[in-house]
């Protein structure tokens, strides 16, 4: 297959191109930078400056588009979020004009903001910011255009991404390199939990729905389960070696949301297979 990424250079987006590569299938990936790797070709550029490049997309003649780039995060701005929104329309728009038969944008868990409890793709929450507002909104006015344009939509909402190459400032990472300084560990609320996700899992189940040509709709991509951040630091201290740090003692969060994954399954087979303590060694290295 012929697929062309925006955000292809990200923390989620560089796994996915690796995965696609060992599948087979023609990359071609847009970025702000030059790039020297062999197995997919690039298009200099960036979302702002598609009259640009749109040429060149049309060249390479993209069966699928798979739309992970968010200009401008840790920025949730009402200005910045239409900003990408509009973009994101517009990139819709032109893969309809250069006959892709397949727009693949990703979204967010956060887009379930408020629930509670385990959330199917049909639930709707309360999006936190503008940011995740925008996402929702995108999922909305993508389908229309769409199916006006004769392209299936797909849309994927990935829950509490981690693993390699994820940002510094981010949980898990923020714990081990406080544990390799050996320096005092701070947690907001040890008792939080989230559905954590291995990115690795996360870029295979992104491949599987183009590969397996998913029906139209919106994917959640999470385990399907709850881990709290205590249990991050144990499983972080256990993979090191080191003993767990004194904690505070249990107490009440707020209840949290995870991923009912039956949709994604049932259209393509996956399922997570990395077990938090395997994606922690992978990031300890």
């Amino acid at each position: 297959m012929r697929i062309f990424i925006t955000g292809g250079t990200g923390f989620i987006g560089k796994h996915v191109v690796m995965r696609l590569i060992q599948g087979g299938h023609a990359i071609c990936v847009l970025s702000r930078e030059e790039n020297k790797q062999e197995q997919c070709s690039y298009i200099k550029g960036d979302m702002a400056s598609i009259e640009k490049w749109k040429e060149k997309l049309t060249a390479f003649k993209p069966e699928a588009v798979m739309h992970l780039a968010w200009e401008g995060i840790p920025d949730t701005s009402e200005e910045m979020a239409k900003k990408n929104l509009q973009m994101s329309l517009d990139l819709l728009e032109l893969a309809g004009r250069v006959g892709c038969e397949t727009f693949l944008g990703t979204g967010s868990c956060l887009e379930y903001g408020g629930l509670k409890g385990k959330v199917r793709e049909e639930d709707v929450g309360t999006p936190p910011n503008s940011l995740y507002k925008a996402k929702v909104e995108l999922y909305e006015k993508g389908k229309e255009r769409a199916e006006r344009l004769g392209i299936k939509f797909i849309w994927a909402r990935p829950f509490y991404v981690y693993g390699p190459g994820q940002k510094k400032g981010s949980l898990i990472p923020q714990i081990i390199a406080t544990f390799k300084k050996g320096e005092e560990l701070k947690l907001q609320d040890p008792n939080a939990a989230n559905d954590f996700v291995y990115v690795q899992d996360v870029a295979d189940a992104l491949t599987l729905l183009l590969e397996k040509e998913a029906p139209a709709g919106a994917y959640n991509i999470g385990y399907g389960g709850l881990t709290s951040v205590r249990n991050i630091v144990q499983a972080v201290a256990k993979t090191m070696g080191i003993p767990t740090p004194k904690l505070p003692p249990l107490g009440i969060s707020h209840p949290p949301f995870f991923a009912d994954t039956k949709k994604i399954e049932q259209a393509t087979g996956w399922k997570p297979s990395t077990k938090l303590e395997e994606g922690i060694q992978n990031m300890i290295g």
